[in-house]
């Protein structure tokens, strides 16, 4: 899922990477399923 992102949208920046932590501290463990239900929808990339 996050190696997804990173090819799609390149690395984060380290700030970035840092709220990214700090907000999967704070978050409670949930199921894979629940998280991408959560998850808004991607841009799907235009085929050219």
């Amino acid at each position: 899922m996050a190696a997804d992102l990173i090819e799609i949208y390149g690395p984060p920046t380290p700030e970035q990477a840092r709220r990214l932590v700090l907000l999967l501290r704070l978050l409670p463990p949930r199921s894979e399923q629940q998280a991408k239900q959560d998850e808004p929808p991607k841009p799907r990339p235009q085929a050219a």
